[in-house]
Formats: C-alpha cells, structure tokens, sequence
C-alpha cells in the first residue's frame, strides 16, 4: 500500500464507539466570577468513553468575539471540566461555548448568560 500526499491517517481505538458529545453547566454567571461547565463524550449507554479524546473548544463572547479561553483540550475518562474566570469588565449577554469532538467530528454547544 503506498500513500499520496496528504493521505495519512490517524485511527484511534476506542472500547465503545462514540456516540455522543454534552455540554453542560449553569445558564447564567456574574462578571469576576467562574462558569464552570462539563463536556461529556459519550457511548451509547450515556456514560463517557474510557479513552483520552480531542477537543477543540470555541468560546464566543456576546459580541461574537472569540474568547482567550479557546482552543484544544483533551477529555480524559471521557469528561473535561472546564472553568472559564471571567473578568469584571466582560462584555455582559449570551455567551456561546462550541465543542468540536476530533475523534468522531461531532459538534455541540452551549448558551449562557454574562450578567452585570
């Protein structure tokens, strides 16, 4: 078997297959303080996957800007806790949290609130 440019593959094994990805955490936080939230990837019995799994994490604040907290983690066991420490002066409104799961390519998301 030979390979062209480009065509490598990286395969990952896991003991379940993936069947799902959550986000969660509290729909509303206050400035100067922590948003602690919850991703989750899942087999098909909703528990998370036994396995270390990529993640590229995307947090945008009200005005759409994208925030200093994103870019790639790792969920371990399957689950990442993630805490964002939000300053004083943050724009206030819906915040988005976008998780892109590297392994299977889902997508989730989540909402919540920066409040004065």
């Amino acid at each position: 078997m030979t390979l062209g440019p480009c065509d490598g593959r990286l395969l990952m094994a896991v003991p379940k297959p993936i069947a799902g990805l959550s986000v969660t955490g509290p729909d509303q936080v206050a400035r100067g303080q922590s948003w602690t939230g919850r991703i989750a990837v899942q087999d098909a019995d909703s528990q998370p996957l036994d396995a270390v799994i990529p993640l590229h994490v995307e947090i945008f604040d009200s005005e759409g800007r994208l925030s200093e907290f994103s870019g790639h983690y790792a969920a371990v066991g399957g689950t990442l806790e993630l805490s964002l420490d939000l300053a004083a002066n943050d724009q206030p409104g819906a915040w988005e949290l976008r998780v892109h799961e590297l392994a299977s390519g889902q997508h989730a998301s989540k909402y919540f609130r920066v409040s004065k």
